[in-house]
């Protein structure tokens, strides 16, 4: 239970009145104590009001801390080794896929010769996770920047999202749906083959990390020494 009441009679801590928050995040112990006591009020104890609010500022505060969790907890459950799903979109939520998408920006040349400057376009490609469906009727469509936001934090973002719009109070188990990021390859390959022209650097941050780890790896004979 990750929020604790106490009433002073307990043995430990001795005498003390109020409430803890205390959640696990990432095998690290994360608390809070938020106490009734206060020597400027009547009896040493506050008022049933503003106890109240300190224990509403507890529950904020748990919730809060238990979304951080089951991200964490997502994280764990993905970073052990699978290969990547053979869909190139799916992400095994309905509604929520993944896919670089195609953008362009306008600008005018740098040229210092006379004349007008010419208007030039850029293309270049970004990896989302797209949020599109529906709920009472209702569509909604969000894109959440994987290389703003980074991996992790964007498909949190996309899925706290999701469940808002769909009433979903608890969604730790889509949480952990989270695909491993080496999916980002079969995706580009997939739309590189369609006629796309999606350049390795534009790669989700973990994946590249990923790859030059790879390329920095020393591979040792034992049978040299």
């Amino acid at each position: 239970m990750p929020i604790y009441y106490y009433d002073g009679e307990q043995n430990s801590p001795p005498n003390y009145i109020g409430v803890r928050v205390a959640v696990m995040i990432n095998s690290k112990l994360r608390q809070k104590w938020y106490t009734f006591r206060s020597s400027h009020c009547e009896g040493g104890v506050l008022p049933q009001s503003e106890q109240e609010k300190r224990k509403k500022e507890a529950r904020e505060l748990e919730s809060m801390w238990m979304l951080e969790k089951n991200l964490h907890s997502g994280i764990r459950l993905r970073e052990a080794k699978e290969e990547p799903q053979n869909s190139a979109y799916v992400t095994g939520i309905a509604g929520i896929k993944m896919r670089y998408v195609k953008q362009t920006k306008k600008r005018y040349s740098k040229a210092k010769r006379p004349g007008p400057k010419k208007l030039l376009t850029y293309v270049f490609y970004t990896p989302f996770i797209i949020v599109n469906s529906s709920h009472n009727k209702e569509k909604f469509i969000k894109q959440f920047n994987i290389l703003t936001r980074g991996y992790d934090m964007a498909w949190f973002s996309a899925v706290n999202y999701f469940a808002d719009k769909k009433g979903i109070t608890s969604f730790d188990h889509l949480l952990t749906r989270k695909p491993s990021v080496q999916q980002w390859t079969i995706i580009r390959n997939w739309q590189n083959k369609k006629g796309y022209e999606i350049p390795e650097k534009r790669q989700p941050k973990e994946l590249l990390k990923i790859e030059e780890e790879k390329e920095n790896t020393v591979i040792i004979n034992p049978f040299d020494y």
